[in-house]
């Protein structure tokens, strides 16, 4: 997209800026745990993804996004270490938790 910007007004000088704007992701609460799957059959290429995903995030490629509920459920968690790690995943990689609302219940069921 690009946007038609007046660099002088009303001079008659415009300027195109490329708008380059973040791509946003939803991170539900698999891609938290299984940041943190153990190395098995079946989950080491998955896990592989989601930490390629996470360095993209932290790369600034995408603006990551996860709702309340995701939140709730990773308070949930029972191993209280692997909870701690998750909640840290959120903070550290600047993940954004969007409010209890219609938009974020739509998202968890997904």
């Amino acid at each position: 997209m690009y946007k038609k910007v007046d660099v002088l007004q009303n001079s008659g000088f415009v300027v195109y800026y490329l708008l380059m704007e973040k791509s946003k992701i939803y991170l539900e609460t698999t891609m938290f745990s299984f940041y943190y799957a153990p190395d098995v059959p079946g989950y080491t290429e998955l896990k592989a993804q989601v930490w390629q995903i996470f360095d993209q995030i932290r790369a600034g490629k995408y603006e990551a996004y996860t709702s309340i509920y995701a939140v709730q459920e990773i308070e949930a968690e029972t191993n209280l270490e692997k909870r701690d790690k998750m909640k840290r995943l959120v903070i550290d990689y600047g993940v954004v938790v969007l409010p209890e609302n219609e938009d974020s219940k739509l998202l968890d069921a997904v």
